[in-house]
């Protein structure tokens, strides 16, 4: 994969043009995994639109800084747009899972007028309320602490390592814990402290301006009982809703074909794709 961006701070992407010049599909991976997230969904997506993949800072092929202030969300979108210039990609459809869900979202409250149409799939961290948000808080930063001092070796017994999923597609979850294997503490650690907590932005979905699909696999409960309120709080005429019975968090991949079909609709409705 490529690198972008300046020393100490590039982001790892892959971009896969259209042989005819399809419309661009712009994907952002979630927390301790990479571009493999979307690994089984490539070669459908692939053959109807030009495909970026961008790994967030701490993640996958990225770097990695000590510091934590280059991991904010403000910093994510502003570096994710200027690949996406970089690229001289004008409008793109935008896919985020979990919180990749959370960047992507900001990133259509911060610039509209880039994107054709935005896809959230099972992202606790856009729909976090503000009091989940406080909550969230304290735990991002006492885990930051634990991941500083004793590695990231114990995030393997929590829900986040990409592995314990056994409706993964084989291929991705191999690929996935290859690359959190390259997660190293400070990139964890960073993403805990300035972006897990920070990345909700609660009071501003009222003023998405972006159509948007929001794709729900309802195996992952927590987000099932979270997205009531989120639905709620968004423009009504925008939203467009997709269940995926029987997949959970990494629905993209555990309903993979529902996911892409819904995927392909949705681009359709809005003009992106043609046939």
């Amino acid at each position: 994969m490529a690198l972008f961006g300046n020393p100490g701070e590039r982001i790892s992407y892959e971009y896969y043009p259209h042989p005819t010049g399809g419309p661009q599909l712009v994907l952002i991976h979630g927390l301790t995994a990479s571009a493999a997230s979307f690994l089984s969904n490539l070669p459908v997506f692939r053959e109807h639109f030009s495909v970026l993949t961008i790994e967030l800072l701490g993640h996958g092929g990225s770097d990695a800084p000590e510091h934590p202030e280059p991991y904010s969300a403000d910093a994510q979108v502003a570096r994710s747009l200027a690949l996406i210039d970089h690229l001289s990609i004008d409008r793109f459809l935008l896919c985020g899972h979990s919180l990749g869900g959370g960047v992507a979202l900001r990133m259509a409250l911060d610039a509209p007028e880039r994107l054709t149409g935005l896809i959230v799939i099972n992202s606790n961290a856009a729909a976090a309320t503000p009091d989940r948000r406080e909550h969230s808080r304290a735990g991002a930063k006492q885990t930051a602490a634990r991941i500083r001092a004793e590695g990231t070796d114990f995030v393997r017994d929590s829900w986040v390592y990409p592995a314990r999923s056994r409706r993964l597609p084989a291929e991705a979850r191999e690929a996935l814990a290859r690359d959190f294997d390259r997660i190293t503490p400070a990139g964890l650690a960073g993403t805990y402290e300035s972006l897990v907590p920070n990345i909700s932005a609660w009071e501003r979905l009222p003023e998405l301006a972006v159509p948007m699909l929001l794709v729900i696999g309802t195996r992952d409960e927590g987000f099932v009982r979270n997205s009531v309120a989120f639905i709620d709080r968004l423009p009504s005429h925008l939203l467009r809703i997709v269940e995926l019975p029987g997949a959970g968090h990494a629905a993209n991949l555990e309903a993979r074909e529902d996911f892409e079909e819904a995927v392909l609709a949705f681009a359709r409705s809005l003009g992106v794709l043609l046939a």
